[in-house]
């Protein structure tokens, strides 16, 4: 249970086979392996994502599979009622993804990987195996194994009734940011902003990136706070292919992009100079630089005496190695 992702659907497999066409990604069991294709399908319809998260094999992850997917209540009852997807971290997904009879199915899986990758991230996912439930577009909802005590189909099917009334309020609130003027949508997108748990709310980033487009004058003020978690998620998905190079360039165009205020601009630059030093990318100056110039960015910012403790430390192992150059 404890086994740590650092790191953002099934139909059941003989009824819905033919309706997901031959190039779709599906495991044994029927589940999606691909959380894009999954998203892909629900869009079409309707239905919330069911997913879970496994490392296969291992003893728990393994139980975890065969308590739920041998069900009865997987046959009759989850898989009717909801786009199933199993993202797994495994050696076999990952040797799918080194398929040496087809460049273009190994591409897939990795392609697969990436999106899984991504979600999982996105998620917070700290500990496998995970079930969570997601809107058809791929929005938190609630996680299903929070305390590890999902272990059977019935376990999994009460906790679904624990959150009907929860989800029927998530999709209430997404159809009120589809109508009404451009105020009343961004209204409708900031309840997310506000109401769903900073460890889920990059599953929404990209209703927040929509908030952005519609409102290019932010006129509702909420631009900034909607872009940063869009600028965040661009770079983190760069990292996790390790273009640390790529992902600090992104957040320095963020930064210069005139869509954020000081508080955002803050953090995005603080988090570029993270990323540098966190894979020892560049000299202990250059890193410097990026977390003085989050602080000139919002000089009253609640974390400014951390920025600057990090400066300073910087600023002297950047003395320090010139000593020793100089040496």
């Amino acid at each position: 249970m404890k086994k740590t992702l650092l790191l953002i659907t099934a139909l059941f497999a003989s009824l819905f086979l033919v309706s997901c066409g031959k190039n779709t990604l599906l495991d044994e069991h029927g589940c999606f392996e691909s959380i894009e294709e999954a998203v892909n399908s629900a869009s079409k319809s309707k239905k919330d994502i069911l997913l879970f998260i496994t490392q296969c094999p291992s003893e728990t992850c393994d139980a975890f599979t065969q308590a739920i997917f041998a069900s009865d209540l997987f046959k009759d009852d989850f898989s009717k009622n909801y786009t199933i997807a199993h993202i797994d971290f495994g050696e076999s997904f990952a040797e799918k993804t080194l398929n040496a009879e087809s460049e273009k199915i190994s591409q897939r899986y990795s392609e697969a990987l990436f999106s899984n990758s991504v979600m999982a991230t996105c998620l917070s996912t700290a500990y496998i195996p995970a079930a969570y439930l997601l809107t058809s577009e791929g929005y938190y909802i609630a996680d299903l194994n929070y305390s590890g005590d999902t272990s059977t189909a019935i376990d999994l099917k009460t906790k679904l009734d624990a959150v009907k009334e929860k989800a029927q309020n998530i999709h209430s609130h997404l159809a009120a940011t589809k109508t009404g003027t451009v105020s009343n949508k961004m209204e409708a997108i900031n309840w997310f902003y506000e109401n769903i748990s900073p460890e889920y709310i990059y599953t929404y980033v990209p209703l927040f990136y929509e908030g952005c487009n519609l409102d290019k004058k932010d006129e509702s003020g909420y631009v900034s706070k909607f872009y940063v978690k869009y600028a965040i998620l661009d770079a983190v998905k760069f990292a996790q292919i390790n273009d640390i190079a790529t992902a600090v360039a992104s957040l320095e165009a963020a930064a210069k992009s005139g869509k954020l205020k000081g508080p955002e601009k803050q953090e995005v630059l603080y988090q570029a100079g993270a990323f540098l030093l966190q894979n020892e990318m560049g000299d202990y100056e250059t890193i410097a630089n990026y977390f003085e110039a989050a602080i000139l960015a919002n000089p009253e910012g609640e974390v400014v005496p951390q920025l600057q403790y990090v400066v300073d430390y910087l600023r002297i192992l950047s003395s320090d190695s010139q000593d020793y150059i100089q040496e």
